[in-house]
């Protein structure tokens, strides 16, 4: 284990405490993993934190850092992949070569061609059964994974584990909704998606108030019907996952409690199944399209959203020329 405080090489039989500074280390390599044999060390833990929130300078949610995790993975799974077809290859060519010896020659070349096919393919696939189910990773153990870290001492302040906007905020910049002048609505399926655009500065940079569709935070509720009166042309967009109360989000805004829409253009600008089958970066599969909106990078869903709204496009036409809409750092 590589100490993050000092860079020592500490023995796993040496215990959980470094031997050079005493940095307590709060994942042990023999135990806890990220997903299947892929292990998690504080390092690693560190690594995605630091990408995830671009050294500190964007705040995230947990399914961003859960996608970070999964796009490693997915990477993990490519090379695994790669290194089963190689070595089903080498394998069942060992395996034919020596079967092939009680075999005259001619007799032998038909019979190994013959059979190396479904040896080949039985050993590949059993490989790929070994690594399968690598991708996905439970909500519960990503939060589980970040309690344990901070509870060892490790603050996350860029981590939106809850809505933290109740109140208006005394930051400059946030205390006058009125001060980037509105020009659209965007109501958003989940509260912490409010927190990642507002923290970010999103809603600033495209002048667009930002609300979800629970009504919070409600010190909001009264200028959205404001802006919706002033101007009855004003633009107003839904963003959503793609799940199925997700896919139901357009039905239930019609009767929001807190605002009133019937009267108003509402444009789905939220993530849909097809949508999901082309981000191939998540590595979702064919039975399992399912994704939270947050599980793209911020800074392509910052950018394509961005677009979308000025546009009045769903990701799925952006994604159709990605270069459209900016950067996607996967990375």
């Amino acid at each position: 284990m590589k100490c993050p405080k000092c860079d020592f090489n500490q023995r796993r039989n040496d215990g959980m405490t470094c031997s050079k500074c005493k940095y307590e280390f709060v994942f042990d390599p023999k135990v806890d993993r990220l997903s299947g044999n892929t292990k998690i060390t504080d390092n690693k833990m560190i690594h995605f934190l630091n990408l995830t929130s671009a050294n500190n300078t964007l705040y995230f949610t947990a399914q961003q850092f859960k996608a970070r995790i999964e796009l490693y993975l997915h990477k993990m799974e490519k090379k695994a992949r790669f290194i089963s077809f190689i070595f089903a290859g080498i394998l069942s060519a060992i395996i034919l070569y020596f079967l092939s010896f009680p075999r005259r020659k001619a007799e032998g070349n038909i019979f190994i061609f013959m059979l190396c096919i479904p040896v080949f393919l039985i050993l590949l696939n059993a490989v790929h059964k070994s690594i399968r189910g690598r991708i996905r990773i439970a909500d519960d153990h990503i939060k589980s994974l970040l309690q344990r870290w901070k509870n060892a001492g490790n603050p996350v302040p860029f981590l939106i584990d809850k809505p933290r906007l109740h109140k208006p905020p005394a930051t400059p910049g946030f205390d006058d909704i009125y001060d980037y002048g509105v020009e659209r609505l965007l109501i958003v399926q989940r509260d912490e998606l409010v927190d990642l655009f507002v923290l970010n500065q999103w809603h600033t940079q495209n002048k667009t108030l930002v609300l979800a569709e629970s009504g919070y935070p409600n010190y909001l509720n009264k200028q959205a019907r404001e802006v919706l009166q002033k101007d009855p042309d004003l633009p107003v967009f839904l963003l959503h996952d793609a799940t199925r109360s997700g896919m139901m989000m357009a039905q239930r805004v019609q009767k929001l409690p807190w605002i009133e829409l019937k009267e108003h253009r509402v444009v789905d600008v939220g993530l849909s199944y097809n949508d999901v089958a082309k981000i191939k970066r998540l590595g979702r599969k064919k039975n399992d399209l399912t994704a939270h909106v947050d599980n793209i990078p911020y800074m392509m869903l910052a950018s394509g959203l961005g677009t979308a709204l000025v546009g009045g496009l769903a990701f799925a036409d952006l994604l159709e020329k990605p270069e459209d809409f900016g950067p996607m750092d996967f990375g």
